[in-house]
């Protein structure tokens, strides 16, 4: 654990007069008035690493000017034994300290893993964010709020990339996507250790962070630093331009996609969607495939993958009549009477 003290006070708070305040101290501060909304609370995903608590220290100061409302939660996933206990602790002491309720919840990855079969990274994220969300709605708070950062966008985007990705995927995380919030991401990794510094506050490492079974971490500590030394030394500024043209470019298609629903969509129930077959053959592939993918979602609340998605726009351009596709979560999609028709089990 890098303990470098900790500063009780908020920096404009520490005489009771102004005082003059460390840039990356302002300009953090600054990124959350511009986000969050002064007459509302939040809740703060808090892991006890230098990220989460420049957040969560930012977020102290703002609720001690009478900006917002700020509740943490810390979940321990069961996995680092007595070394995620210090983690808690940590952040127990910290909450403590700032006068900020923090809540703990304790999840079992590995049973989840062995229920699931999934993946530790994958049971982790499921779970911790099962807890967010059910404290979010305890506690009325109008997002949850993550300290992801620039080196986590770039990371998302080789992955998603590797894996890959199509446009929306390698959009990477939004500022805001569905109830969450990432006010950080313009921050870089090492900026927030300075914030740490700079206000002396402790924080924790993960040691799992180091171990390379993990494909984020071998992403962050093998393939981005041979990408920084051979080809870009700014390979993560130009990966998060990447993430922030391709979002513009998802908004423009999300805003076309929504003015052609109407036309497309003939009929809409909670099992079935049935789409105009000769309305989606007149669009270019870009509109139709999105089209498509907003019917599966709508029935599902799944997102489509490639493969599938070639296969239902196949199975629109032939109009092969009876013919069906079997999709994932029970859909069956067949081409019937010039219509595409999405059914639920």
């Amino acid at each position: 654990m890098a303990d470098k003290g900790h500063s009780a006070e908020c920096p404009l708070l520490r005489t009771g007069v102004l005082m003059q305040i460390e840039p990356i101290v302002f300009q953090v501060q600054k990124k959350l008035r511009q986000i969050l909304q002064p007459e509302q609370s939040y809740l703060l995903a808090v892991s006890g690493g230098s990220d989460s608590m420049a957040l969560a220290h930012a977020c102290a100061c703002l609720q001690q000017q009478g900006f917002a409302r700020f509740y943490v939660c810390h979940v321990e996933h069961g996995l680092r034994g007595e070394e995620a206990l210090r983690d808690m602790r940590q952040v127990q002491e910290f909450c403590r300290k700032q006068n900020l309720v923090c809540i703990v919840e304790h999840v079992d990855v590995n049973s989840y893993v062995q229920e699931k079969h999934l993946s530790i990274e994958d049971a982790a994220r499921k779970l911790r964010y099962r807890a967010l969300r059910k404290y979010q709605s305890d506690y009325a708070c109008a997002a949850i709020v993550t300290a992801h950062n620039l080196n986590d966008q770039a990371e998302t985007v080789l992955i998603r990339l590797l894996r890959g990705a199509g446009p929306q995927g390698l959009g990477g995380m939004l500022q805001q996507g569905g109830m969450a919030l990432r006010p950080l991401l313009s921050f870089s990794h090492s900026d927030l250790e300075k914030y740490c510094q700079v206000e002396q506050l402790a924080y924790c490492h993960d040691s799992t962070n180091d171990e390379l079974e993990y494909t984020r971490n071998r992403v962050r500590h093998e393939l981005l630093p041979y990408l920084e030394n051979k080809f870009n030394p700014e390979i993560k500024q130009a990966l998060v331009r990447l993430t922030q043209l391709l979002q513009e470019d998802e908004a423009y298609f999300s805003e076309v996609v929504q003015n052609s629903w109407s036309e497309a969509c003939i009929a809409e129930s909670k099992n079935e969607i049935r789409l105009n077959g000769r309305v989606l053959q007149r669009y270019s592939a870009a509109i139709r495939k999105r089209i498509l993918r907003v019917a599966y979602f709508t029935l599902t609340q799944q997102q489509l993958d490639y493969e599938r998605t070639q296969a239902l726009d196949k199975l629109c351009i032939t109009a092969a009549g009876g013919k069906q596709v079997q999709l994932p979560h029970g859909i069956i999609a067949v081409y019937n009477k010039k219509q595409v028709i999405l059914t639920a089990k």
